[in-house]
């Protein structure tokens, strides 16, 4: 794997490398990035991924590096990368854009969900400054969240509860307590387009 970081925001590369070859969901991945792009963005981290070329780019901002828990965003952010390589996982860009810019919004929360709870599971799901001093509603009321993973399940509840999905709370509770049950995007679709509205 080739990695193009132009603006140096990943200053050693071997965390990438240590990363991409000991992920826990997926030795594969190793071979399904040919080129890592590592490009500047301040609404990252997220990454991208070309199924047709093998060539990935992650997103980050030019202090995320130094965060405590950059290690973790890294692992979470190669999850998603894993999951779409998986062929039981399922996914697609075209069921993605099969649905409302709400629907695709909330499969996303749910999976990022999924993915924090199996790497919970490893021991690898850390909090960071980015899960501080943050609000969001919390029985009716605008509240901060608590620097906890409670807070951070509270935030994701609140989120899906905003954009008017039903039982948001035990959405993110189930796929928090069961990382050892597999889930495929299907699934993630079907639960939202079950609560929505």
């Amino acid at each position: 794997m080739i990695i193009v970081d132009q603006e140096n925001l990943v200053p050693n590369h071997e965390i990438i490398y240590r990363i991409i070859n000991s992920h826990p969901f997926g030795l594969d991945l190793k071979n399904n990035i040919t080129t890592l792009f590592i490009s500047s963005d301040k609404a990252g981290p997220c990454i991208n991924f070309d199924k047709e070329t093998n060539v990935s780019t992650l997103y980050i901002s030019i202090n995320d590096n130094a965060l405590e828990n950059f290690e973790y965003i890294l692992y979470h952010e190669f999850s998603h990368i894993v999951d779409r390589t998986n062929i039981a996982f399922g996914y697609s860009d075209e069921k993605k854009n099969l649905l409302s810019d709400t629907e695709q919004l909330c499969v996303m929360e749910l999976w990022n969900v999924y993915i924090d709870s199996r790497l919970n599971y490893y021991c690898l799901f850390q909090l960071g400054e980015n899960d501080k001093n943050i609000y969001c509603t919390i029985n009716g009321k605008l509240q901060k969240a608590p620097y906890s993973i409670e807070g951070k399940l509270l935030r994701h509840i609140s989120f899906l509860a905003s954009r008017g999905i039903r039982k948001s709370d035990v959405l993110v509770r189930d796929l928090w307590s069961s990382p050892e049950k597999d889930r495929s995007y299907d699934d993630l679709i079907k639960l939202i387009q079950e609560n929505i509205g």
